[in-house]
């Protein structure tokens, strides 16, 4: 994929003819927490840029040692060593001079010193995802996943004439700009879903006309709880621990009752919540739709919850981090916490009337489709972003 008006061909050449490799400075424990600035490996994972005035650690390192480890504007720090193998080789870009700073051994710094690279081109071509892959498929894992300066000078990127390095880079910014907008408008929706969860649920909201009591009660007197369940069909679609994601069914699983393990048996009815009882702090639960014919069984990793009133209303009111907190006090077990269906039941809950329960389902339920709007948006957006990385460096 090219731009218009740009004819010349790229150069494709490997970075040991581009520039040079150096690993980072080493210390003894005793030599951190004072010095001179610091950065490590978590200032550079995820982040593409470093500027001048982030606060950093701090290490003891001479005059000769802060010479030979400087950062200037242009440098490249890769990740030397990750734990996970996704991480090896991520890169941030030093926009500008940071005077008196060093780095860590974990990470290498790469400078630019026989050919020169726009200093917002190297925030892209380092991250495409042939680069990526060619640079995983050199990296060596033991503990942690490992590149070093012999596997990255390997690597080969290409590169076009200046100004095209300059156009594709603030092409690339302005789909990050919309990026970091839209990231920005979901984590603010995602803070008032919460705040307005919060208030309707301790009654600071009330709606107009509608003024009944809420009153005290258990999680067991309002709903059912685990209800018996029909005998398994020939054929049914099977919701394990693994299969839902932030109340979405992510994996869809179809197995043959002769193949259905033990833990398959909380079969489904239409509304029915399912709340996560494994590592509920997760809070993977969902409200199951009928959408076919087919017969759905929950994990018995999950609680099947039938609402006596409003299911939107529970639901939400499961998810609420009051309730959550109640949640964990009950929980047992160390590597996998979970909580019985029997205590789950006897926590206290507060409920309104069935008209109020269904206005405040109706109203977090429609803040959420706003929220899955949003996300939709950050997911096309993230999709262009990589498929002008796929395309614009080959």
């Amino acid at each position: 994929m090219r731009f218009t008006g740009f004819s010349s061909d790229w150069s494709k050449l490997s970075l040991e003819e581009i520039g040079e490799f150096k690993n980072g400075i080493n210390k003894s424990s005793d030599d951190f927490g004072h010095g001179v600035p610091f950065i490590n490996l978590m200032d550079v994972f995820g982040k593409p840029t470093i500027y001048f005035g982030k606060h950093f650690g701090l290490v003891n390192a001479n005059k000769k040692e802060i010479d030979a480890y400087e950062l200037r504007k242009g440098d490249v720090l890769f990740i030397r060593s990750s734990v996970k193998k996704s991480g090896v080789g991520e890169t941030s870009v030093i926009m500008e001079d940071l005077p008196k700073t060093v780095y860590s051994g974990f990470l290498i710094r790469f400078r630019d010193t026989k050919i020169k690279i726009d200093l917002n081109y190297k925030k892209y071509c380092f991250c495409n995802p042939k680069f990526r892959n060619d640079l995983i498929s050199l990296s060596s894992t033991s503990a942690n996943t490992n590149i070093n300066q012999e596997s990255l000078n390997s690597l080969n990127i290409y590169l076009p004439q200046d100004a095209e390095q300059a156009k594709i880079s603030h092409f690339l910014s302005l789909i990050d700009i919309r990026i970091d907008t839209q990231s920005k408008i979901i984590k603010k929706l995602e803070s008032s879903i919460i705040k307005l969860g919060e208030m309707l649920f301790d009654q600071k909201i009330r709606f107009p006309r509608i003024n009944g009591h809420w009153k005290e009660t258990t999680l067991n007197q309002e709903c059912v709880i685990n209800p018996k369940s029909p005998p398994l069909e020939e054929e049914f679609g099977y919701i394990d621990l693994e299969s839902v994601a932030k109340g979405v069914l992510q994996k869809k699983q179809f197995l043959k009752k002769i193949e259905a393990p033990s833990r398959a048996a909380r079969v489904l009815q239409n509304l029915d919540i399912i709340f996560q009882c494994v590592r509920p702090y997760q809070m993977n639960n969902l409200i199951y739709i009928s959408e076919d014919n087919r017969q759905w069984v929950a994990s018995t990793g999950y609680a099947q919850i039938r609402a006596n009133g409003s299911t939107t209303f529970m639901y939400y009111l499961l998810n609420q981090p009051k309730f959550n907190k109640q949640v964990m006090i009950r929980c047992t077990g160390t590597s996998y916490p979970a909580i019985s269906a029997n205590d789950l039941g006897k926590i206290n809950i507060k409920v309104c009337s069935k008209l109020e329960q269904e206005k405040i389902g109706q109203t977090l339920f429609l803040m959420d489709q706003k929220l899955r709007t949003e996300k939709l948006i950050l997911e096309k957006y993230n999709s262009q972003k990589k498929y002008f990385l796929t395309n614009l460096f080959i």
